[in-house]
């Protein structure tokens, strides 16, 4: 999710630059905004290529940590029928031996 967001502010950057470039505004100074769409576009692919390739791979990252942390549940071993189950449960899910 947080991907798209950078991918689409990238983007949006980029459409600003262009909308820059189109009306060519001379500020007080003289200078066109072209030097400032040139960053702008420049800031909008660097935004877009980070959402695109960098920030799936943290995501993957922060994903497999969670799923790490949800495999270390305490496990029991059920006195009844000798299977191991997690500790959370009441009873047994195998069996239905309560505890």
């Amino acid at each position: 999710m947080a991907s798209i967001k950078i991918m689409l502010t990238g983007i949006m950057f980029v459409l600003i630059s262009l909308f820059f470039l189109g009306v060519r505004i001379i500020n007080s100074n003289g200078f066109t905004l072209e030097i400032s769409a040139t960053i702008f576009i420049i800031i909008g692919v660097i935004l877009f290529l980070v959402g695109l390739i960098i920030m799936p791979r943290l995501e993957r990252n922060v994903n497999d940590n969670i799923d790490e942390e949800k495999n270390n549940i305490s496990k029991i071993i059920c006195p009844n029928c000798k299977k191991e189950h997690d500790i959370d449960y009441p009873k047994c899910p195998y069996c239905k031996h309560q505890y």
